[in-house]
């Protein structure tokens, strides 16, 4: 298992108990898939060495004393995948902070919802080809899937990353769920950036552009299966399940 310091687990915890990190650690293991993250209480104010507990999902958030465990599986989607050192940027402020950055999908901070982004995923033509996928060999049965994405924010701290590929209809075809630290290199840094810039409440990025290519796929697919009375539309101003989460939290 992967070691944060300066961490704790927001997730479900799985039973009763408090143990030793390394007790707990080898019960995570036992449990296997349904537990994938260690770590005392977000309540406690100092490091005990034998109150850690197990927990659901490695939802991570910064803490003064705690240090969470997460379990390390790479190339396995059934566990979140782990950023191997953390995204340092030495010279970060309050200013370059409010700067953006790039990555994919829907964005958790501290395990607070702060943006849902998409983007159009094609096929591979040439090396300036951005967003797509590539088969990498002649029996087409590898391939590589390159996505660029955009976070609203550069604040240190730590962020879960939830995507999906998804077919036209919507329907989920890849799910990949990792995890990073982003940092200044410098935790009273981190600190004093963490307390003058935040998210905003919630943002969705990009959101109308996919739904427009949604549309013209989906009409694109009727019209080839002959099906000359399917009507699409896209209410631009109606909720998603998301926006009505965000606003059941008082974030929108």
């Amino acid at each position: 298992m992967a070691e944060f310091p300066g961490a704790s687990v927001n997730s479900i915890i799985l039973d009763k108990y408090e143990r030793t990190k390394n007790a707990a650690a080898e019960k995570c293991l036992d449990i296997g898939v349904f537990c994938q993250a260690v770590s005392q209480e977000a309540k406690f104010t100092e490091a005990y060495e034998n109150k850690y507990r197990v927990r659901e999902l490695p939802m991570l958030e910064t803490h003064p004393v705690n240090t969470a465990l997460v379990k390390d599986c790479p190339g396995n989607l059934a566990y979140y995948q782990l950023a191997r050192e953390s995204f340092e940027k030495s010279d970060l402020d309050d200013q370059t902070a409010n700067e953006g950055i790039w990555y994919r999908d829907s964005q958790l901070y501290e395990t607070k919802q702060i943006n849902e982004f998409t983007a159009e995923v094609s096929n591979y033509t040439d090396e300036s080809s951005t967003n797509f996928i590539k088969w990498t060999d002649d029996k087409d049965d590898q391939l590589e899937i390159e996505v660029t994405i955009k976070i609203p924010k550069r604040i240190p701290g730590f962020y879960t990353i939830l995507s999906k590929l998804v077919d036209i209809w919507g329907q989920p075809v890849l799910e990949f769920n990792w995890n990073f630290h982003y940092t200044s290199g410098d935790r009273a840094r981190d600190l004093k950036i963490q307390a003058k810039v935040q998210h905003d409440k919630f943002q969705r990025m990009s959101g109308g552009k996919i739904a427009a290519i949604w549309g013209r796929t989906l009409q694109n697919a009727a019209r080839r299966k002959g099906l000359s009375d399917l009507s699409i539309y896209f209410d631009q101003n109606a909720e998603s399940p998301s926006d009505k989460r965000a606003e059941s939290r008082g974030e929108i």
